[in-house]
């Protein structure tokens, strides 16, 4: 009897301590640098992107040699707004259902987890594939990701299917308009404050 009650404990407790392992972050702000080549794998420029993550809400911005782009993500409508600025003349956008519409070309998307690790800025990341399945062709990316770290709210940082993994992607690659990107968050900061004007949109 005693036996049964101590294995009940230590079952109890361990499958509780493998929940408490994953922390559900509610903000914090990740430097990314985005290493772009060419399909043949020519490098052709790196460009720095920064995420301002809280509450169910997105804000990410880059300065793409002069043109600055701002995304406005809500979890709560699926609803991504972007900004372009272009030399003083601004551009703006609205994607509806942006999840789906990012995963809408491919009719089954997968995820394979392996045991291989990397650490990458400071964190230890385990790796992940994602397969892309659409009419005729099989595309598979790469995925490195903390398991302890996850957002409260599903997001896929504008590449198909990564919503899907189970922690936070650190460094993942994604291919748009004929070039390949690699992602690699360089820094990330759990504890500066982040404002509610960040995700205001502009007039």
């Amino acid at each position: 009897m005693k036996l049964t009650i101590y294995l009940f404990i230590f079952l109890f407790f361990g499958l509780t301590q493998a929940t408490i392992a994953q922390t559900i972050q509610p903000q914090m702000i990740l430097e990314q640098e985005v290493e772009i080549k060419t399909t043949a794998g020519q490098e052709l420029y790196k460009n720095n992107l920064s995420f301002y993550i809280k509450d169910g809400k997105v804000k990410s911005t880059s300065n793409q040699q002069g043109m600055v782009m701002n995304t406005y993500y809500f979890s709560s409508t699926d609803i991504m707004y972007i900004t372009i600025d272009m030399g003083g003349q601004i551009q703006k956008q609205q994607n509806n259902n942006a999840l789906k519409n990012t995963n809408s070309e491919y009719s089954k998307i997968e995820v394979k987890y392996l045991d291989d690790t990397k650490l990458i800025a400071g964190t230890n990341c385990k790796k992940a594939i994602i397969k892309l399945k659409s009419k005729g062709s099989t595309e598979k990316r790469v995925v490195w990701y903390d398991p302890n770290t996850k957002l409260s709210f599903k997001y896929n940082f504008g590449v198909a299917g990564l919503e899907l993994i189970e922690g936070l992607p650190i460094e993942y690659e994604n291919t748009q308009m004929g070039m390949q990107m690699i992602h690699t968050v360089k820094k990330i900061d759990f504890s500066t404050n982040i404002s509610k004007e960040t995700f205001e949109l502009p007039k």
